[in-house]
């Protein structure tokens, strides 16, 4: 198996793992949680984008490597691991924990309801009257619950997590790429 596969799925896993764990701990549906989450899988992509392309470097420096081939390397390396997760997350949100969905648009309408929303949207109404001209408070409330039922969907949640960790991926292959350019290669 390829190095970048290789790296890609042992840091899915990885991710995956905490996930699984966080789910058997019984903090699966404490929001906090999730943002602890978000945070392990940007970190686990990261991580797996620097090593694949950091060991590809440093394995075929001598033969002199482009700069493109870090790049392919990073982006590959990146597009297993988001296809991977994406996968992982449909099966989450449809087998694993399937409660999930409906409790967390719970927690996020009853966010909604929160006076505290209601003063920010109506700040935010008072900035920029324009852009919401003809809209109440209420309104946009009804617009943001509207948003977050078609979020959760199990199939939107692949989709955009799919997109999201491609992009991401890409830009961390190219961040990667110029610090180990610009000060690793110079270090070694």
């Amino acid at each position: 198996m390829r190095h970048e596969i290789k790296t890609a799925l042992i840091w899915a896993g990885i991710y995956m793992a905490t996930e699984i764990g966080i789910v058997l701990a019984g903090y699966s549906h404490d929001p906090n949680v999730h943002v602890i989450a978000f945070g392990v899988n940007s970190l686990c992509l990261l991580l797996a984008v620097a090593i694949s392309i950091v060991s590809n470097f440093n394995k075929k420096k001598h033969e002199g490597i482009s700069l493109v081939v870090d790049l392919k390397t990073g982006i590959k390396t990146s597009a297993i691991y988001a296809l991977t997760i994406a996968c992982f997350l449909l099966v989450y949100y449809k087998w694993i924990d399937p409660e999930y969905p409906e409790i967390r648009k719970k927690q996020w309408i009853e966010m909604t309801e929160t006076a505290k929303f209601q003063e920010g949207v109506d700040q935010t109404i008072r900035n920029n009257p324009d852009m919401y001209y003809g809209k109440s408070s209420e309104d946009i409330r009804d617009n943001e619950q509207e948003g977050i039922n078609m979020l959760l969907n199990p199939n939107k949640v692949f989709l955009i997590s799919l997109l999201a960790l491609l992009v991401l991926g890409m830009f961390y292959s190219f961040l990667v790429t110029a610090f180990n350019r610009l000060v690793l290669a110079k270090l070694g």
